[in-house]
C-alpha cells in the first residue's frame, strides 16, 4: 500500500497532477512512517521546481498543499499525539534508538543487490552502447534544477530511510519488508536509465539490427533473471 501511494505521488509530481501528488503523499503518510520523509523531500523539491520554472503556479501550489495534505496531516498528527502521546508508531521507537548496526547495513545491502542488481546491470549496458551520444544528451537535457531537485529528493530520503533502519534492530525473519519504501524512487531512476538506454541502441536499430535484437536479448535476460 505504501509502495503503491509512493509511486502514485512521484508520478503525479512528474507530470505535474499537484492535486494528486499532495492525495497520494497524504496517503503515504498515513500506511507507513517513511511517507512523513517522503513528503518532506519531495515537497521541498516540487516547491524549488515551481518557484523557479513556473512562478505563476506557485501561488497555487501552496494553496493546494495547504488544503490537501497539511492541514488533514496536521489533524491526523495532533489526533494521534493527542491519543498515543506520540507522533509515529509504537513499533518504529521499539526498534530504533540501537545505534548503529551492521547487520542492518548489510541487510538493506543485500535487499537491493536481490531486487535491483541486474536490472541495474541492464541499464548500464544499454548506456555503454553510445556512452558519447548519452554524455551529450544528459548535459543538454538533464543537467538543471529541475530534475536534480527530484533526483536529491528521491536520494536524500533513501539516504534518511537507510540512517533510519541501520539504527533498528530488526530480528524477525520477514524484516526485509521494512526495506520496500527505497523501491519507489529507485525504481522510478531505474526507469530512467532504462529510457535514455533505449534512446541510445534505438539510434542504429535501422543499420545493425542484428546488434540492436542482441542487446534487446540480452537486456530482457537480465531482467528476467533477477
Amino acid at each position: 500500500m505504501f509502495l503503491a501511494a509512493a509511486l502514485a505521488a512521484i508520478c503525479a509530481l512528474i507530470y505535474g497532477a499537484d492535486i494528486w501528488f499532495f492525495a497520494a503523499l497524504l496517503f503515504a503518510g498515513l500506511a507507513r512512517p517513511e511517507g512523513a520523509a517522503l513528503a518532506v523531500f519531495f515537497i521541498l523539491a516540487a516547491g524549488l521546481v515551481k518557484r523557479v520554472y513556473f512562478p505563476d503556479e506557485f501561488n497555487r501550489f501552496i494553496k493546494n498543499f495547504v488544503l490537501i495534505y497539511f492541514i488533514p496531516a496536521l489533524v491526523y498528527f495532533f489526533w494521534r499525539w493527542n491519543y498515543y502521546g506520540q507522533f509515529l508508531p509504537n513499533t518504529f521507537y521499539a526498534k530504533s534508538g540501537t545505534g548503529f548496526q551492521l547487520n542492518a547495513a548489510v541487510d538493506i545491502f543485500r535487499f537491493l543487490r536481490f531486487y535491483l542488481a541486474l536490472p541495474a546491470l541492464a541499464g548500464l549496458f544499454l548506456w555503454s552502447q553510445e556512452a558519447d551520444w548519452l554524455k551529450e544528451k544528459i548535459k543538454r537535457d538533464y543537467l538543471n534544477w529541475k530534475f536534480l531537485a527530484l533526483a536529491a529528493a528521491g536520494l536524500l530520503f533513501c539516504a534518511a530511510v537507510f540512517l533510519a533502519l541501520s539504527q533498528s534492530h530488526l530480528i524477525a525473519n520477514f524484516s526485509t519488508r521494512f526495506y520496500v519504501p527505497f523501491l519507489a524512487p529507485l525504481w522510478v531512476g531505474l526507469i530512467l536509465i532504462w529510457k535514455l538506454g533505449f534512446l541510445a541502441v534505438e539510434r542504429f536499430e535501422a543499420e545493425q539490427p542484428t546488434r540492436y535484437k542482441f542487446i534487446i536479448f540480452l537486456f530482457l535476460a537480465l531482467v528476467l533473471y533477477q
